[in-house]
């Protein structure tokens, strides 16, 4: 029997929202309902995802991941939690070099997305990167096999006054499967067995984790022009440290640019102390991957490691990220900056 793809999408919908409404009723009446039905739906939406019956990022042709600009070659890779279907997407590059997409079930907050404060129970929407991996045989067990804190909140998070800490990806506990759609605090919890596929391709300090409240897709051409504009602008502010020129330097940052509770003017005015004549013989970028903020369309993220030799001889390296939005120019300029 062939199956159209529209229907074989509806009917994966259909049952993904009835496994969430399931778990949320589940959560508020567990006299009624107990947690049976929620995990038994739960293991059905894993299997329409794993034999390919949810729709699957990969298999829209000629699609991209939204946020998803430029992609390194070293980057093992990418994720992208899809909480509006409590989805975990890893995406890779294939042994032909082409995008692929594997997908997981998670777990998320309890009261949702869009995390603001401590507490609140709810989990980020932004772009992170995984920091560390713990080891969980000394912490509580519904932490599961392992686990991997993301870098909430990050620098733009504490620009607008977002608080709180501890988001981590972790497992759950030992034998119990699959936990409702919103049952943590905050964290992403996968069942274990699918974390431990996934925890090898995790790199602290480069992977990263964009969580986001709905898939979107755009063509590879317009991400393309993006990244290769994004790189632009990157390669001016990475000239300009070479030749020692530091009014294209600044040039390269917002008028409302804040570093670490610094406004521009007094960052520039520390830059300019530390200066002190010093430029590079050697500047380079490395491992460069490009990425659109999914809570706000204007905002965009490079990281990379800057690699290079001061002119005293003095080696540099380090990991930057710096987050770019197009001033009343329309040219990319930088809103903040932070180093890992």
């Amino acid at each position: 029997m062939n199956l159209s793809a529209e229907w074989v999408g509806f009917v994966g919908r259909a049952l993904f929202m009835l496994h969430a409404r399931a778990a949320e009723f589940a959560l508020r009446q567990k006299s009624l309902f107990g947690i049976g039905r929620p995990a038994r739906a739960s293991a059905l939406l894993g299997c329409l995802i794993a034999v390919g019956l949810f729709p699957h990022p990969a298999a829209a042709s000629g699609s991209w991941p939204a946020w998803l600009l430029a992609f390194p070659e070293p980057t093992d890779s990418v994720l992208i939690a899809d909480t509006s279907s409590a989805t975990l997407h890893r995406y890779y590059r294939g042994d032909s070099g082409e995008l692929e997409a594997e997908s997981h079930y998670m777990s998320i907050g309890r009261n949702g997305v869009g995390k603001r404060r401590a507490g609140d129970r709810l989990t980020p929407i932004g772009v992170y990167f995984v920091t560390e991996q713990l080891d969980t045989r000394g912490l509580n067990e519904k932490y599961g096999i392992t686990a991997f804190p993301i870098d909430y909140p990050n620098t733009i998070d504490r620009r607008l006054g977002r608080t709180g800490d501890g988001i981590w990806i972790h497992g759950v506990t030992p034998g119990g499967g699959q936990r409702p759609v919103r049952d943590t605090d905050g964290c992403i919890a996968l069942p274990n067995e699918q974390l431990a596929q996934l925890a090898p391709r995790l790199e602290p300090g480069a992977t990263p984790v964009i969580i986001v409240r709905e898939m979107a897709y755009a063509s590879r051409e317009e991400n393309k022009a993006l990244a290769a504009e994004l790189n632009r602008a990157l390669e001016r502010w990475r000239s300009a440290q070479v030749l020692g020129d530091l009014q294209s330097y600044f040039a390269s940052y917002d008028e409302d640019f804040e570093y670490r509770g610094l406004s521009r003017d007094d960052w520039q005015n520390l830059r300019l102390a530390r200066a002190n004549g010093r430029t590079y013989t050697e500047l380079e970028i490395h491992r460069l991957i490009a990425l659109a903020e999914p809570g706000d369309s204007a905002l965009f993220v490079t990281r990379f490691d800057l690699r290079g030799v001061r002119s005293n001889g003095q080696p540099l390296k380090v990991s930057k990220r710096l987050y770019w939005r197009r001033n009343s120019a329309g040219d990319f300029v930088i809103v903040a900056e932070d180093n890992g």
